[in-house]
């Protein structure tokens, strides 16, 4: 992944709170939902890290304060004035040494990159955490149909990250695939629908996952 010499005008924070709350309408409640029921499922860590966090992080709604890391300096500065520490960088290489993290995650962050850099991530969020940790990625997918799902169709189409995938693609590619769970749900009531997957590096996946 490779810095953008343009700044977008989603940089500036609360356009992009804005855009997230007319496009995804109802998305925070709903991804609060499924992450705090998959919460409870997972065990305890000491060190958590949020990859793409934007300028804040899905987790701060179930009182959990991960690192954030993020390419925009724009993000990672907000991130840090309302309270989280944050720093730049990317996520094809990540400044963390190997088996460093009890827990690495990411909230749509895929979807903004090709599947060579889709590749890249998720090798160095396995190579950070540690063997008993777990790595937890969601990411938005495109609907089976469009004339089942219009809106939800005509939103992603308009979605500025290029490589919105189809479920099936997304989890084709997931490095270890036997040791991944994943689960689909809509989470906007503009019909958006994501994906959930969770890996545990010891393969042990909590009952009900």
């Amino acid at each position: 992944m490779t810095k953008e010499n343009k700044k977008s005008v989603l940089d500036i924070s609360w356009i992009y709170r804005l855009s997230q709350a007319v496009f995804a309408l109802g998305a925070e409640g709903s991804i609060k939902h499924e992450i705090a029921t998959l919460f409870k499922k997972l065990p305890s860590v000491d060190s958590v890290l949020d990859i793409g966090c934007g300028p804040s992080s899905y987790l701060w709604l179930l009182g959990v304060h991960p690192i954030g890391l993020d390419i925009s300096l724009s993000y990672a500065k907000t991130f840090r004035t309302r309270g989280g520490i944050a720093i730049e960088g990317s996520a094809t290489d990540l400044p963390f040494r190997n088996n460093s993290l009890g827990s690495v995650w990411s909230f749509g962050l895929l979807h903004h990159l090709a599947n060579s850099g889709v590749s890249k991530v998720i090798r160095e969020m396995m190579r950070v955490c540690q063997g008993d940790g777990y790595i937890v990625i969601f990411d938005g997918v495109r609907p089976d149909s469009f004339w089942r799902r219009p809106l939800a169709s005509v939103i992603r189409m308009l979605d500025r990250g290029a490589f919105m995938r189809r479920q099936e693609d997304l989890e084709n590619l997931l490095p270890d695939r036997g040791n991944w769970a994943c689960k689909r749900f809509r989470y906007a009531l503009t019909g958006l629908e994501g994906v959930l997957c969770i890996y545990r590096r010891n393969g042990v996946m909590p009952y009900g996952i």
